[in-house]
């Protein structure tokens, strides 16, 4: 039997490197997650998971009818994940500054539920359940980070899912056939409706690219978000061939964009983009901050002109509407009225609410459609119009605080934070998070799988540096003589 092998950082062995001349091994610093201990998944990574595989089942000949289900699988994973962890108690690092205005923001909601106007009270319930499974993370997702190692993680996984879905979309464009799912979620809207959500390319009429999912463009959220974070991965120090391989993604993720014809989704990219490079500015690395720079201008110019070339004429045409009118009258040409309709239309009307499970697939699936005839139908288009309708002034003032704050945490962490890494990160997540803001003027977010993404990436992060704070410095001791 072999003898034991000797600890180096035994009182012996470090009078024996003292006698020598040497010395000692600093003692090891002991991370939240163990040292070399690998972090398992939980429930974080696989809720990030399941933002793209429920969606994705709609792929699958026969399911179209089922949609419903996968609807509400998605969005049980939360309410799942919110009941089994707020089992354990804890808290011992606190939950999100933004989760007391989101509790007050669902109290509101809750006595809404006796408005006159609400719908049914199962579909009231209904809303308010919805609500509270994309807002959940922001409950649970503290309890559930264990390791800051599982924000990259985090961050690969939305890559992988949202590059998946870009590639998917580009394959609807040029290959429709194959490539779109055997049902798109258009059975409720009407004929002109549906002709507007059609683009025309190389003379075909075919639906926005809808990615992994069936709604039609939806397929140009997963390109800004695979651009956003494949440059976040690219800009870090990897393998030349990953690299390589993330400016690809990004590429094809804006590819995806122009052929979406989303110009509203490119502009929030390019804000986006500035944002991460000014916060690289702030946290002093300015050569990061112009190679972003340099390199998000050459994916634009280079995508453009790919889409140009193999698109038509109909794909860039669109496009150069932005740089004949400015963006503001791009907006208000588009969705801009719908804002307009909600502040000036329905706030006065209603300051404190017109009752709940009035729009969207609440109302779809449980509503009572003769109910909402009689009391006058409200159109949401845009998640502001939707708190609007759901709560007033109040719920609007409640969401902005949580928001507000919410973003903060982020903006913090990456300038504040101890670790450089998460720092780092912190920068490409505020991107992302901002992206998701900004869609509140475009669609109702926040009864999307991109609400719940927004609360688990920021839950997450501010966990993390709860638990990279906590840790103590490693103070250099005297020389040993």
């Amino acid at each position: 039997m072999p003898p034991p092998t000797p600890d180096p950082r035994s009182p012996a062995a470090i009078a024996r490197l003292a006698a020598a001349g040497g010395r000692p091994p600093l003692p090891r610093r002991p991370g939240p997650g163990g040292p070399g201990r690998k972090v398992p998944w939980g429930w974080l990574e696989w809720t990030c998971v399941a933002m793209t595989f429920f969606p994705a089942l709609l792929f699958i000949p026969g399911l179209g009818p089922v949609r419903t289900v996968t609807r509400v699988g998605l969005f049980s994973t939360s309410l799942l994940a919110w009941l089994f962890l707020g089992m354990r108690g804890g808290r011992s690092f606190g939950i999100l500054p933004s989760a007391a205005w989101l509790t007050a923001a669902l109290g509101y909601m809750g006595l809404m539920l006796f408005h006159p106007d609400t719908n049914t009270l199962f579909a009231g319930v209904g809303q308010i359940g919805l609500c509270g499974s994309v807002m959940g993370p922001a409950f649970w997702g503290t309890e559930a980070l264990t390791s800051p190692r599982q924000v990259r993680r985090l961050i690969t996984i939305l890559l992988f899912c949202n590059a998946a879905s870009a590639l998917v979309g580009l394959g609807q464009v040029f290959r429709p056939d194959t490539f779109t799912p055997p049902s798109m979620n258009v059975s409720s809207l009407s004929e002109d409706v549906a002709n507007s959500l059609k683009i025309e390319v190389n003379g075909r009429r075919i639906f926005r690219p809808s990615g992994l999912s069936d709604s039609p463009g939806a397929a140009c959220w997963g390109g800004l978000l695979t651009n956003l974070t494949a440059l976040g991965w690219a800009l870090r120090p990897i393998a030349t061939w990953k690299r390589v391989g993330c400016i690809g993604l990004a590429f094809l993720g804006m590819g995806v964009m122009y052929f979406s014809q989303a110009r509203v989704s490119v502009i929030m990219l390019a804000v986006c983009l500035v944002a991460m490079g000014t916060l690289f500015v702030l946290q002093r690395n300015v050569r990061r901050a112009t190679i972003l720079a340099g390199g998000s201008v050459a994916l634009f110019l280079g995508a453009f002109a790919w889409a140009q070339a193999t698109g038509g004429s109909s794909v860039t045409e669109r496009f150069y509407a932005l740089f004949q009118s400015n963006a503001v009258e791009v907006y208000q040409s588009n969705r801009g009225s719908f804002l307009t309709g909600a502040l000036t239309g329905y706030l006065p009307e209603a300051p404190l609410g017109m009752g709940l499970g009035r729009w969207g697939m609440i109302f779809f699936y449980l509503g009572d459609k003769a109910r909402e005839a009689s009391l006058g139908s409200v159109w949401v288009e845009i998640q502001i119009a939707g708190w609007v309708v759901d709560g007033g002034a109040p719920l609007l003032f409640l969401w902005a605080v949580a928001l507000g704050l919410a973003m903060w945490v982020s903006v913090r962490v990456a300038l504040r934070s101890r670790d450089p890494e998460l720092a780092y990160w912190a920068a490409v997540i505020t991107a992302l998070n901002l992206s998701v803001l900004a869609a509140c003027f475009s669609f109702p977010v926040f009864v999307h799988p991109l609400g719940m993404q927004f609360w688990l990436l920021t839950a997450a992060l501010y966990k993390a540096d709860r638990l990279a704070a906590a840790v103590p410095r490693r103070r250099p001791g005297p020389a040993l003589r």
